[in-house]
């Protein structure tokens, strides 16, 4: 369970100056999902600078295609 994380979060979409003046309306998602732990994976005991500050990045970057996410609001 340690390389699998729990998450919980807020989107929107349609912001724009573009999409209101086209009448799309703003909408709003709250998600929760599973992701992986890239840190604990990949960086788990890092000796380097360059591994430290990776790992760091990954505490609040989850890269493309490595979570899976479900919207609870439509």
């Amino acid at each position: 369970m340690r390389f699998v994380e729990f998450h919980l979060g807020y989107r929107g979409d349609d912001f724009l100056y573009e999409d209101r003046a086209a009448g799309i309306v703003p909408k709003r998602h709250i998600f929760v999902g599973l992701g992986l732990n890239l840190r604990e994976l990949l960086f788990k005991n890092p000796r380097s600078q360059v591994g430290r500050a990776a790992g760091e990045v990954l505490d609040y970057f989850q890269p493309p295609y490595t979570a899976i996410h479900h919207n609870i609001t439509e």
